[in-house]
Order: structure tokens, then sequence, then C-alpha cells
């Protein structure tokens, strides 16, 4: 068993099914300590390596609650991993209703901000500054962000507005946490997955196969979809994540997964 992690308090949200339980699956293998948030009522059953707290990421006062239960289980917090997400039914500016485009932001984006906001205290509070100068710099380590973007963040074509707009935001906020906290050893990373073989859109009312999608925004986004290469499995995201997570020298770093999708 690899130990890259051993004894890390990495947090998850998401992580029920889908990219969030293969990322705590990864991270677990190489000796982290998980805590997994989810939305869902978590078993009763916890470990000295894992804690699975109920959360709804939309809502700050559950995740600094949230947090400070990680806080107070282990004493520290090492890599953040904003895996949840929900999708849109593919609608346009003007058929997106208001309860609905909060519904998506609050989950993709606020959610990603309120835990990023209640993490980085704990990363800015561990020891260590920076040494030299010029090109001989050297970082502190203090910790590890990454989120789960998607293709819709730098592609108007792959999704409904309202998630995409909650993507694009998202990747604005990690490429600014990326630099904003990079002297202070937080680095900040993306994913940019593509079409994922998860329940995301069944979840999101979209129906397992999209039968409930808006068919005006599907009709047209249909020609843009048809070139997706191929989909890819939740391993294939989480192993980017535990990557960037681990990788003490990438900051601000955007990893496609999508079987090149995005240059088509």
């Amino acid at each position: 068993m690899a130990t890259t992690f051993k004894d890390k308090v990495v947090i998850i949200t998401g992580a029920s099914n889908g990219v969030g339980a293969a990322t705590a699956a990864l991270f677990a293998e190489q000796g982290a300590k998980i805590a997994a948030f989810d939305i869902r009522d978590p078993p009763a059953a916890t470990s000295d390596s894992k804690i699975e707290i109920k959360c709804d990421v939309s809502k700050e006062d559950e995740v600094n609650t949230a947090v400070k239960q990680v806080v107070d289980k282990w004493g520290t917090i090492d890599v953040l991993c904003n895996v949840a997400g929900i999708a849109d039914q593919f609608q346009r500016l003007t058929d997106t209703t208001n309860d609905a485009l909060n519904t998506i932001m609050g989950v993709n984006f606020f959610g990603p901000f309120y835990l990023m906001k209640a993490v980085i205290p704990h990363f800015l509070a561990k020891p260590g500054e920076v040494q030299g100068e010029g090109y001989m710099t050297q970082l502190p380590k203090k910790g590890a962000i990454v989120n789960v973007c998607s293709v819709a963040a730098v592609r108007g074509a792959a999704a409904g507005a309202a998630y995409t707009s909650s993507k694009h935001a998202l990747l604005g906020l990690s490429r600014n946490t990326a630099w904003m906290y990079h002297r202070d050893g937080v680095r900040c990373n993306v994913v940019v997955p593509g079409g994922i073989l998860t329940n995301i859109m069944g979840n999101s009312g979209g129906g397992a196969r999209g039968e409930h999608l808006d068919p005006v925004g599907r009709a047209i986004l249909q020609g843009p979809q048809s070139v997706i290469p191929a989909v890819t499995m939740p391993a294939d995201t989480a192993n980017a994540i535990v990557f960037l997570a681990g990788a003490d020298s990438v900051n601000g770093a955007e990893v496609s997964i999508d079987h090149g999708w995005t240059v088509a």
C-alpha cells in the first residue's frame, strides 16, 4: 500500500458516490484520514481513520460546523477536495429560473467557496515561511485544494446556463486562490472532467438517460455533445485529484480528463 498521504487529513465533499467515493478510496489506500462530507445521512459507524459528516455545502453554517468537527477530531487539515456538484437540465438563460440558478450556484460555487474560506485559515496556522529569494525561493507546504470543475468551465456548449456559470465561477475562484495564497504555502488546482459515468444527471432531475432534460437546450447542445470522444470513469478523475493533492510544485493547474473533448 502506498503511504504518500499517511496520516494526512483529507476533506472530500460529495463523498458518498461517484468521483467523491472513488477519491476517498484512493486517499484511504495511501494512509490518509478521511473526512467524508455529503448531503446524505452517513452510516452510524466511524473509525480512527474516517469520519462521515452530513453537510449541505450550500449552507455556510453547516460547512463551518463540519470543518470544526474535523479539526476537533484530528487537530488539523491537510487537503480539501471539493467534489460535490449538481447539474442543470440544459436550460438556456431565458429558461433558467432563479430558484434553479441559486440551487446550482449554491452547491457548485458557494459550496467550494465556503469550504475554502473555512479551511484555509487552518492551513495558514501551520508553521513554515518562505525561504530564500528570486529563483532560489522555497515555499512552505501548508495545504492543498483540488476543485472539480468541468468542461463547462472552459466551453460554452457543454451544459445549460446555470451549470456553465457555476463552473466558470469556480474556475475563476480557483485561479485567484492559487495566486493569492501561493507564498503562504497553499496550493489550489483544478480537474476539468468531460463526461463521467456517474448519476449526476439523474440526481439533478435530468433523468438517468437525460429523458427530463430541457428539449430546446438539449437540441441546441446535441451537435457539440456529439463530439465527446468517450466517457470517463470516476476513478480517472479521482486519480488526477490525488496526484494534484500530492504534487508539491503544481499550483494553478487545470487538468483536463476528457479524452481530448476540450480541444475538439
